[in-house]
C-alpha cells in the first residue's frame, strides 16, 4: 500500500464521523476543496504582496505546507468518493500533461489538447 494510499485509509476514517448523505457528503468535500484552495493562495497573495515574494520564511513554508496537506487530503477523499484510486489519479495527470507536452500544447486553453 501507498503513502498516499495509506493516507486515504486515515481520511476516511476521520470522515466517517460525518454520516452524510451521499449528495451532502460530495458537497462538503467539494466546498472544502475550494475552501482549502483559497486559503493556499491567500498564502501565496500576501506573500507577494507584502514581501514581493522575495522573503519566504519557516512561518511561511509551514502555513502553506499545512493549507496543500488539506488540500491534498480533500482530493484523495473526492476521488475516494468516486471510486478513483491516488495511484490512478497521478498517472492520468501525468498522461495528459505528457501528451500536452508531446504536442506542443502544455500552454494554452481548453482540456482536451
Amino acid at each position: 500500500m501507498t503513502e498516499l494510499q495509506q493516507h486515504l485509509e486515515f481520511l476516511k476514517q476521520y470522515s466517517s464521523e460525518y454520516e452524510l448523505s451521499d449528495i451532502t457528503e460530495l458537497a462538503v468535500l467539494a466546498l472544502g476543496l475550494a475552501g482549502e484552495t483559497g486559503e493556499a493562495i491567500e498564502i501565496i497573495k500576501k506573500l507577494i504582496r507584502d514581501n514581493n515574494a522575495i522573503v519566504v520564511n519557516e512561518l511561511i513554508t509551514q502555513s502553506l505546507i499545512k493549507e496543500l496537506g488539506d488540500i491534498l487530503a480533500y482530493v484523495l477523499l473526492i476521488g475516494n468518493y468516486f471510486d478513483i484510486a491516488p495511484a490512478e489519479i497521478i498517472k492520468t495527470n501525468r498522461q495528459k500533461l505528457e501528451k500536452r507536452l508531446n504536442n506542443g500544447t502544455i500552454r494554452g486553453s481548453g482540456n482536451d489538447r
